[in-house]
Formats: C-alpha cells, sequence, structure tokens
C-alpha cells in the first residue's frame, strides 16, 4: 500500500497512475491518495508513477514477503506543453464498446437504451413510431443508421441498406 501526494500543498492526489515495470500492472490512486498493489509475487519491483500536470517519477521498491509497503510519493508539478502530448496514429477497430458492466449498471428497457451508451452517439424518435430512430455520431446525421454499423459480437444487427434501417437496431 502507498500514498501519493502533491509535493507543495502536502494534500493527497486521485487518479494518479502506478505501473509495474516488470508485469504491467496498472493501478490508480483513490481519492484520499492511496494505492494498493495486489498479488506481488517477488519483493522487488520497479513502479512508473505519473499523472497529468506533474512529473512521472521512477523508484525502486523493496517489498518484504506477505508484507504491505508503506511508500509515501510527493510528485512535484510540472508545466503541460504540447511537446509532451503524443499523437498515436492508430485508429481504434471500432468507436466504442459496450461492455457487459455498463448493462448491469444501467437500466436497459430497449436496444435505444443501449445505444445512448455510445459516447458521441445520439439517437431521437423525430416522427413518432414506426420507423428507426434518427442516429447522430459526433454532429454528424447518420440518418436512421445508414451510415453506421451496428454490431453484436460480430454480428449485424442493422441494415444499412434499407430505407430506414428497420431492423433490430431499432
Amino acid at each position: 500500500m502507498g500514498y501519493i501526494g502533491d509535493q507543495q500543498t502536502h494534500s493527497p492526489l486521485s487518479g494518479v497512475t502506478i505501473t509495474l515495470s516488470q508485469t504491467g500492472t496498472i493501478d490508480n490512486s483513490n481519492d484520499f491518495g492511496i494505492f494498493q498493489l495486489k498479488n506481488l509475487q517477488t519483493s522487488h519491483y520497479e513502479l512508473y508513477i505519473s499523472h497529468i500536470s506533474y512529473n512521472p517519477v521512477k523508484t525502486a521498491v523493496d517489498i518484504a514477503e506477505n508484507k504491505t509497503s508503506n511508500l509515501r510519493v510527493e510528485l512535484e508539478r510540472s508545466t503541460l506543453s504540447l511537446s509532451s502530448v503524443v499523437i498515436n496514429s492508430k485508429r481504434p477497430s471500432s468507436i466504442n464498446t459496450v461492455a457487459a458492466v455498463d448493462i448491469k449498471l444501467r437500466p436497459v428497457n430497449t436496444s435505444q437504451d443501449i445505444l445512448r451508451m455510445v459516447n458521441g452517439l445520439f439517437i431521437a424518435q423525430h416522427a413518432g413510431g414506426g420507423k428507426a430512430e434518427q442516429i447522430f455520431l459526433r454532429d454528424y446525421d447518420i440518418d436512421h443508421g445508414t451510415d453506421i454499423n451496428i454490431s453484436v459480437e460480430g454480428m449485424p444487427v442493422n441494415m444499412v441498406s434499407h430505407a430506414h434501417v428497420q431492423d433490430y437496431a431499432d
């Protein structure tokens, strides 16, 4: 277990990313600056600690077997400059994926309730029932779904060639 704080104010920092270099395991500090590393198998680890607007820290930690470490790290503030922003050319294979946990945490009565979980997707029924919802994706009108591929586990849900994309997506 450890604590992450601000070097100037000595206040806890939440959302700090703690990465174990050897395994790639990641944890984040909570609202009180506390993080806990679980399932450690050796006693020596190298941690990479980072948070936006703070200088990253790389530190080595020795943890005795079956005991927790009381690591305390205070991060130094830095200025965020455009040179520190990295732009990656990799595109995701899909715009968004709705996970099973999203469906379990939110009530779902219709397929439209599932579509409302997709970031940047807005749907509206503009002419009453009888045809598919009007869909907007990140400021683009994609009609009634003719310009979007909706699939569940790789199986197409809407018929993109249909005038109003009548199928299970609506």
